[in-house]
């Protein structure tokens, strides 16, 4: 549609990291891993994303956690 841009699982993800600031670090880390529990995404597919948004050094400082979140 015109007025809404849309996105998909592993953008959000990216992009909440990124915005950390404006809405948390522990909330934009929590929806990842809740994403990557409930099977909608892997780390792998975000890390792939924030690499095509040119957002890797984002994801690169909070890949441990990330990928803690895909074990437990």
């Amino acid at each position: 549609h015109n007025y809404f841009r849309i996105t998909n699982m592993e953008r959000t993800i990216v992009e909440a990291i990124r915005y950390s600031t404006k809405i948390g670090l522990d909330t934009a880390l929590k929806a990842a891993a809740l994403a990557i529990r409930k099977r909608k995404t892997t780390a792998t597919k975000i890390l792939e994303q924030a690499y095509e948004l040119k957002l890797e050094k984002f994801i690169i400082n909070h890949w441990e956690a990330i990928n803690a979140a895909g074990i437990s």
